[in-house]
């Protein structure tokens, strides 16, 4: 990989750099990460395309909280009256 930057000068580098990782098929933490995140929210067709990311993201963790809460019988009263989550303050 050396070799071949040493050969790559002039201003687009980094576009490059990236074609060059992709085309190789290197695994970098970053692909790693985004591929994990893909198909831990973005797994539906569609609904995917209509929602923005962020809601659909918020979407998927308002459902796994609630799953988390239904597995808690102590809770019951507590996430039935609950709408959405909110952060907490510290």
């Amino acid at each position: 990989m050396k070799n071949a930057l040493e050969r790559w000068t002039g201003e687009r580098w980094v576009r490059k750099v990236l074609g060059y990782i992709y085309m190789k098929n290197i695994d970098t933490r970053w692909r790693k990460r985004t591929r994990k995140l893909y198909s831990k929210y973005l797994t539906g067709g569609q609904e995917c395309k209509s929602k923005g990311i962020k809601a659909r993201v918020k979407d998927v963790e308002n459902k796994n909280w609630r799953k988390r809460m239904q597995a808690k019988s102590a809770l019951t009263m507590y996430w039935e009256r609950k709408c959405h989550r909110e952060r907490g303050h510290i």
